[in-house]
């Protein structure tokens, strides 16, 4: 929904096949999907330095695995972002500072600092796991030195950003819900949220094959094709469901 059709995933060397044979090539999707190992557990930076041959000199939305978005137009507002020379965060109000990277607003409303996991911070505001990243951001990446804790920290990079004038940020609406599912209790929050929505209105929650398809990525033959070679399940009986209702029927 976001208008992203090439696609990186980045895991490391132990999980990179499981995401590998669920996801594939993404040609199901009517997308392309590569993979790259992150052969040791050194930060997100780290993470993006692994994706470096294949994203070149080009912009990037980033997402990180365990975090989850949920609010009605938030993909059309990013198929909408200026590809410009700034870099954006998305930030959410949270109760917890010392558990996220915390950005810091002056009293006229302009950040002057991201903090990783600050012990003490006025600010509430939380930068949350997606960001996009204008074109060339790889040959910042070298960089970036490993923290205290020894990780190539995301907030180096954006601070960087900062302090050339060329971040955005943007408070996420009251509408669109955002999980840290970093935690098994975190997880199991989101679990809830997404089966009370699904329960309440009838609609799937995060289908590849049903956005494929409500985006004319994929035709409704192939999408009918995938469904027949699916298990059965509720999954596929709720796929077969939405591709028999007209009312979401691609125009």
């Amino acid at each position: 929904m976001a208008g992203v059709n090439d696609v990186i995933v980045v895991s490391g060397p132990k999980s990179i096949v499981q995401f590998q044979i669920s996801l594939g090539d993404g040609s199901n999707f009517g997308i392309k999907i590569s993979y790259r190992v992150q052969e040791k557990s050194n930060g997100i930076v780290g993470a993006l330095d692994s994706a470096t041959s294949l994203v070149g000199l080009d912009s990037a939305l980033v997402i990180l695995g365990d975090n989850i978005f949920f609010g009605g137009g938030f993909g059309q507002t990013l198929q909408n972002l200026d590809s410009g020379p700034k870099a954006r965060i998305w930030t959410k109000r949270v109760s917890n500072s010392s558990d996220y990277g915390i950005i810091e607003i002056n009293q006229k409303g302009k950040p002057i600092a991201i903090i990783e996991k600050p012990k003490n911070s006025k600010s509430k505001l939380a930068v949350t796991g997606l960001y996009y990243l204008p074109p060339n951001f790889t040959s910042l990446l070298p960089n970036v030195i490993a923290s205290q804790r020894d990780e190539l920290e995301i907030t180096d990079l954006l601070n960087f950003y900062l302090s050339k004038d060329l971040l955005s940020w943007s408070n996420l609406s009251r509408g669109t819900a955002w999980f840290d599912a970093g935690t098994s209790e975190r997880m199991f929050m989101a679990s809830d949220y997404v089966r009370i929505l699904q329960e309440r209105t009838g609609e799937i929650v995060g289908s590849p094959e049903e956005t494929a398809f409500r985006s004319k990525l994929i035709s409704e033959v192939v999408f009918r094709e995938i469904l027949m070679n699916m298990p059965p399940s509720a999954y596929q009986a709720a796929l077969l469901d939405y591709v028999y209702t007209d009312e979401f029927r691609p125009g």
